[in-house]
């Protein structure tokens, strides 16, 4: 048997091809139809979800952490009360930073700039070590606003009066 006599038979051409309207098609192999509609769905939520509330609760913490340090700069207060101050937030940063630390990736840059500003500078800066650059912190907090109020967060800068960057173009790369 020829292949142009056996796709006769089949109902199909030479070549495959089936002389059914495209809805019959989808309704004949619609097992394989709700597979390709899952699939597209699973990856058009995955890349469309806005930010996690998380990485929003996170920046927010770190803003809070940032001020109590300011306040303790500028009124040198008793070394006691930094000790107690500085060992309640270092408990609570020390588990923020655990968890950016396993979600961080290039592909979740806010977790990145949120895990480099707490490991490598509200961390030390709680443990007493004073040679931190501060502007390397607001560089990671200024990171992570741009990319909170890109996914649609209202969020405050780390310094109450510093202007609104969130425009500025582009974004450094690195640490």
């Amino acid at each position: 048997m020829s292949p142009t006599q056996h796709s006769a038979r089949s109902g199909g051409t030479a070549f495959g091809k089936s002389q059914q309207p495209w809805p019959e098609r989808l309704r004949s192999n619609w097992p394989l139809v709700t597979v390709i509609a899952v699939w597209v769905l699973a990856n058009a939520v995955v890349f469309l979800w806005p930010t996690d509330d998380a990485d929003r609760e996170y920046y927010e913490a770190y803003i809070a952490i940032w001020r109590g340090i300011e306040d303790f700069r500028s009124s040198k207060t008793d070394a006691a009360l930094w000790d107690d101050f500085a060992e309640e937030q270092l408990s609570e940063l020390q588990s923020i930073v655990d968890e950016l630390d396993d979600d961080a990736s290039p592909s979740e840059p806010t977790k990145q700039q949120l895990l480099w500003a707490g490991r490598d500078y509200l961390v030390p800066l709680l443990e007493g070590k004073v040679d931190i650059n501060d502007d390397k912190l607001r560089d990671h907090m200024d990171r992570a606003r741009r990319r909170l109020r890109k996914d649609g967060f209202d969020v405050e800068p780390l310094i109450a009066d510093e202007p609104d960057t969130s425009a500025a173009d582009g974004e450094a790369a690195g640490r």
